[in-house]
């Protein structure tokens, strides 16, 4: 916790509730991408974070992908070139309808989301560490509740 922080939580001047869960959400992604990038994915974001989990093995049209994650189809287009670009998805004609396209994994796709899967792991170790097992428990709970259905 850096100065700024315990200044702000320290009950004399409470920070912002929604600021506090952004940070968090920040400190979350940074923490997510350099981990990506220590395991070889250098051009890996936060922004493209937000796709690969929605990509379905069988493969995914792209105007799913901006309805489950609330993007604009131009952002994803822009961030599904991006990652095509690195090698991350390939884009296919749809068999269903020619005039669309689904997006897949390649190989390299299918390794960062594994290692995804390990860098998530490690923050979650990180927090529990931290916050220990029951804190962790109840900050998941206490998210949970706070999510709107």
């Amino acid at each position: 916790m850096t100065a700024r922080s315990r200044a702000r939580t320290d009950g004399v001047h409470p920070e912002h509730i929604g600021r506090l869960l952004l940070r968090a959400h920040r400190s979350f992604g940074a923490r997510f991408v350099a981990g990506l990038q220590a395991l070889g994915h250098p051009t890996f974001t936060v922004a493209h974070l937000s796709l690969l989990p929605n990509i379905e093995p069988a493969g995914t049209r792209a105007s799913v992908l901006a309805e489950r994650t609330g993007m604009s189809k131009q952002s994803v287009a822009q961030l599904l070139s991006e990652l095509e670009a690195d090698g991350y998805i390939r884009r296919e004609k749809d068999a269903e309808d020619g005039r669309a396209a689904v997006v897949r994994m390649t190989g390299r796709g299918e390794a960062v989301y594994r290692d995804a899967k390990r860098v998530k792991r490690d923050i979650e170790r990180d927090y529990e560490r931290r916050l220990g097992e029951e804190g962790l428990a109840g900050l998941r709970r206490a998210l949970a509740l706070l999510i709107d259905e």
